[in-house]
């Protein structure tokens, strides 16, 4: 009597212990949706062709999702990849998805990250609506706990900043790029300092400013090591150009 306790209670334990065929699915098909997506984000060697194909696979099997959480996390890269690809129909339809989802679990980041995707979206064609957007983020951002997005306040401003530039409000993205260093420092964010100290450069230069642009053209160099390994030979070449 006693060893059929000790097998049933052992039972208990290990079921307790190890995750049911149900959550290693769920955690399965989840893996796999971030993969199609991301993979249509960033391969740009893959044929256009495949890379639509797996970013529509990733938004159909989303669907399947139950959990609210998952999908809004999906949804934030499948949003991206059609947004990478020009898809500005699936694009649009999938944003407004991840925005209404992430409002109504109260997920603040996804939706920050929506209204980036949008900024985005809008930077060259309608500047003033991607600043309304950019800065809508940015607001989001700074509520939130942000973990390994700690840079993400840093890089709204340098958003910000951007489409400043673009109305040639060059003074207002001088202000917006010097608080992205400062915030960007602050965190130890080294290989976000090139764009941020070569965009000021920029600015600079643009109000013909010379030596002070030579001067963060410079100091962009000193960042470029912390930057991904196959861009660094192309901001090396950028700088010289400048």
């Amino acid at each position: 009597m006693r060893w059929s306790l000790f097998l049933l209670f052992l039972g208990l334990l290990q079921s307790c212990s190890t995750p049911s065929s149900k959550e290693t699915a769920t955690t399965t098909l989840n893996d796999s949706i971030q993969y199609w997506a991301n993979t249509a984000n960033d391969n740009e060697d893959l044929p256009l062709k495949e890379r639509f194909a797996l970013v529509q696979r990733a938004y159909a099997k989303n669907q399947q999702v139950s959990n609210k959480a998952d999908q809004v996390k999906n949804l934030s890269r499948i949003s991206l990849a059609f947004s990478e690809l020009a898809d500005t129909l699936n694009f649009k339809k999938t944003n407004k998805e991840l925005m209404r989802l992430a409002q109504a679990i109260g997920d603040p980041i996804a939706q920050g990250e929506a209204h980036w995707d949008l900024g985005a979206y809008f930077s060259k064609k309608q500047p003033d609506s991607a600043f309304y957007h950019y800065k809508e983020a940015y607001t989001l951002f700074r509520s939130s706990e942000l973990g390994d997005n700690a840079d993400y306040p840093g890089r709204m401003l340098l958003a910000i900043a951007s489409a400043k530039d673009i109305v040639k409000d060059y003074a207002g993205a001088e202000k917006d790029i010097i608080a992205a260093i400062e915030e960007l420092k602050r965190i130890g964010a080294n290989n976000r300092l090139f764009r941020a100290y070569n965009q000021l450069g920029i600015i600079l230069a643009a109000v013909n400013k010379y030596d002070k642009a030579l001067e963060y053209y410079e100091k962009a160099e000193e960042f470029i090591p912390y930057t991904k390994e196959h861009k660094q030979d192309n901001y090396k070449l950028t700088l010289k150009i400048m």
